[in-house]
């Protein structure tokens, strides 16, 4: 294949990778915005230190970057998600007490979940008592779970924006260096007037 039609297929590759790099950009920017705007729409602060003392210690670390901070962004969200409501889920289900304070067995941590608190309350039902106690916690823990259902699924739009925005930078600087192969590169010798190349330095002959 003739050498100007590779530079030509190199400038218009290079030319369509740099435009889709830059609309992968421009929608992964989008994305974060748009994450964003929604996050500080619901005024969701991200807890204190003091608020944090009695979780794990893993849980700590991960909200300590966090602390005082108005959720904005899809990572923190996450974090909120994961290591702050969860726990206080599951310490819902350690300590059950009735409506006048009366300490209830817990709920086993593989049915602390909306469906395995409602299959303990049933098996309350004749006491009601702690079915109405098991039956709130049930409310609770569906509230949690609604809350961390819509905070990460706008984590995992933060991330498909934050790969977006990396890919298509990457694309951008692809395109750059083939469209400047091929507009200045992909140069050899000349030929001369007969058709044989010329050799770097000399002058074709006529």
């Amino acid at each position: 294949m003739n050498r100007s039609v590779y530079r030509t297929l190199l400038r218009i590759v290079g030319i369509v990778l740099a435009l889709v790099g830059v609309a992968a950009v421009f929608g992964g920017v989008f994305a974060h915005n748009n994450v964003t705007d929604q996050l500080k729409k619901e005024a969701i602060s991200m807890p204190t230190a003091d608020q944090v003392t009695n979780l794990p210690q893993a849980s700590q670390d991960a909200l300590k970057p966090f602390f005082n901070k108005e959720m904005t962004t899809g990572t923190e969200a996450r974090a909120f998600a994961d290591h702050y409501i969860w726990n206080h889920m599951q310490a819902s289900c350690k300590t059950v007490k009735a409506a006048d304070g009366t300490a209830l067995d817990a709920v086993p941590a593989e049915q602390c979940n909306y469906a395995g608190v409602g299959d303990v309350a049933t098996a309350n039902k004749s006491d009601q008592t702690k079915y109405t106690a098991y039956t709130t916690l049930r409310g609770t823990l569906l509230t949690g779970e609604t809350l961390r259902g819509m905070l990460l699924t706008s984590y995992a739009f933060w991330l498909i924006g934050t790969i977006a925005v990396f890919a298509g930078w990457a694309l951008v600087a692809i395109g750059i260096v083939l469209a400047l192969v091929g507009f200045v590169g992909l140069r050899g010798p000349g030929k001369s007037a007969g058709g044989a190349a010329t050799p770097a330095g000399q002058t074709p002959t006529a």
